[in-house]
């Protein structure tokens, strides 16, 4: 569960903010991601990369750890497909909350921003060091990166209440790449 809610926080938090550009403009995403969790007060560190097409797909591809090396995660048209590539398989089920959760959160808060000048204002002068999303999940922004125009973080923290979810620094972050729908398929 927590996967889910630091993989939502990381597209809402990476897709929609952007400083001197109109944050309608971001059509697709690209980066790669350093999470880094506390499980039974041991730091476990995952390594992937994702794509992103607003408003609704995203693909997240594993590189570490070893084990998870190869794994995809891909989230469209309300399913979420996994591949498994130690079993050599796809799951395919229906986005339940959690998981479709990341989208309508996106598109939220690019509506807020594109009718909200002083949180818009704020947000590209990065005076915007925590957002309050689903229930008593916090994001804190604590760092940003300019990337082509668009201030991202390149840092966050994710918290339930008071329980820190996770880091996520994000790297090599590229926007409006041209990724194209069809490069949202899983091939074994």
């Amino acid at each position: 569960m927590a996967i889910r809610f630091l993989m939502m926080f990381l597209v809402s938090c990476l897709s929609i903010f952007g400083a001197n550009k109109e944050l309608s403009s971001i059509k697709d995403l690209k980066a790669y991601v350093i999470e880094k969790t506390d499980i039974n007060n041991k730091e476990i560190e995952k390594r992937y990369n994702i794509k992103l097409i607003l408003p609704d797909l995203l693909m997240k591809t594993m590189e570490y750890p070893e084990i998870n090396k190869g794994e995809i995660y891909l989230y469209k048209n309300e399913k979420r497909y996994v591949y498994l590539p130690i079993f050599d398989e796809v799951d395919e089920d229906n986005s339940d909350e959690d998981t479709n959760y990341f989208l309508n959160t996106m598109n939220f808060i690019v509506n807020k921003a594109k009718n909200d000048k002083k949180f818009r204002d704020n947000y590209s002068q990065g005076k915007v060091k925590r957002l309050i999303l689903k229930g008593d999940i916090e994001i804190k922004l604590l760092k940003y990166k300019n990337i082509d125009g668009y201030l991202l973080p390149e840092r966050i923290e994710v918290f339930n209440g008071n329980v820190k979810l996770g880091v996520l620094t994000f790297e090599n972050i590229v926007v409006n790449s041209g990724l194209k729908k069809g490069e949202f398929q899983i091939k074994k």
